[in-house]
């Protein structure tokens, strides 16, 4: 078996030597061109791509005569052209919940950084001389709020959903969610419609 990883990034040593044991193993650092892609996928039946970077599209498609899978190495497949790859006997995996936690933590600090004004803060103190005085009116600015209570409307509950949805429920924050495919019951997570989150 033929495997070739058209994108390097996310990858490590151990990646790459699990790989190896699965069949002839090629690795390009990046891939970023039609014309790449298929030159390289010549005589390749596996590929692991970033289809963020790799543009698959349906000449590629076409002209990889031996591919049989590809895989993505993220969650999303919104960016991929599926039915194209199927109309050619390609099929495609993803990585289901691949840095769920990641995400759904950089959401929290995201949601905390604004929260508590910190890109002003840090303009701010950057500045010299830095002195903030809280009795003037136009150093409010700095005030943050607290989380405590606020309400958290999260678009689609996968991994990525939930586990934002639990941090947010674990700092008191109110959830509430809106999926296309709704569940019985979501812990933590008041199930709302679109139009209302």
């Amino acid at each position: 078996m033929k495997i070739a990883v058209l994108n390097k990034c996310f990858f490590n040593n151990d990646h790459f030597n699990r790989l190896q044991k699965c069949g002839s193993l090629v690795i390009y650092k990046n891939t970023t061109t039609e014309d790449e892609i298929i030159r390289r996928l010549n005589d390749i039946e596996i590929a692991i791509v970033n289809g963020l970077i790799a543009p698959f599209t349906e000449k590629v498609f076409k002209n990889v005569k031996s591919l049989k899978l590809i895989v993505l190495n993220s969650t999303g497949f919104d960016f991929f052209d599926i039915k194209a790859a199927r109309k050619n006997g390609i099929n495609i995996a993803n990585t289901p919940a691949f840095a769920a936690d990641a995400v759904a933590e950089h959401v929290i600090a995201l949601i905390l950084s604004i929260m508590k004004k910190l890109p002003i803060c840090d303009r701010t103190v950057k500045k010299l001389p830095f002195e903030i005085n809280p009795g003037l009116d136009d150093h409010q600015i700095f005030k943050g709020e607290e989380i405590n209570g606020k309400t958290l409307g999260i678009i689609g509950l996968g991994a990525i959903g939930l586990k934002t949805a639990e941090l947010g429920s674990n700092l008191g924050m109110k959830v509430i969610g809106y999926t296309r495919q709704p569940k019985k019951q979501i812990k933590r997570v008041k199930l709302v419609s679109f139009k209302k989150l």
